[in-house]
């Protein structure tokens, strides 16, 4: 084994990232999920994530890496040393849409996908989805669920505006 080989194969045991190699450590079980622990799996697979601790709970502000869809993920029932899980959300003003978005149109959404979209007291549209590091996670799933979020963005955006289903 080359050394770069073996030093990625050891990037990927710490990360517990899958470099296409049939490794067992690739989906490593991660037990401690907060925010700094997740910053560096975020950070590898191109996102930039900003830590907030001003509030109740800690969030992430997420940075997509291909355009301007910020997202946060929240994290739920934390205490000193992990938290039980996380919520990803982005948020809208009604305002910022060509034509104001209507329940039909949300509640068509959650017939189909996997995030969930709702309307608040005041007509602004969100899109949430949940995530547990109950019992543990790997990277990849974590991945997965991020990049499911902000692929579901993108048609909701879309939807929004008019140019989805």
């Amino acid at each position: 084994m080359t050394h770069t080989l073996k030093r990625a194969v050891v990037v990927s045991a710490l990360f517990g990232l899958s470099l296409g190699l049939p490794l067992a450590s690739a989906q490593t079980v991660i037990k401690i999920a907060t925010p700094e622990t997740l910053m560096p799996i975020l950070k590898t697979a191109g996102y930039t994530a900003t830590v907030d601790r001003t509030g109740k709970s800690p969030f992430l502000k997420v940075e997509n890496k291909t355009d301007g869809n910020d997202f946060y993920i929240d994290f739920l029932n934390c205490n000193t040393s992990s938290c039980d899980g996380a919520f990803a959300n982005v948020f809208y003003t009604a305002t910022d849409f060509k034509t104001k978005p209507d329940l039909k149109v949300i509640n068509a959404w959650n017939k189909e996908y996997f995030s969930q979209a709702y309307m608040d007291d005041k007509g602004n549209p969100h899109l949430i989805s949940t995530y547990t590091f109950v019992g543990g996670f790997t990277s990849a799933n974590f991945l997965d669920w991020v990049q499911t979020f902000y692929d579901e963005i993108n048609q909701y955006n879309d939807i929004l505006d008019g140019k989805g289903k």
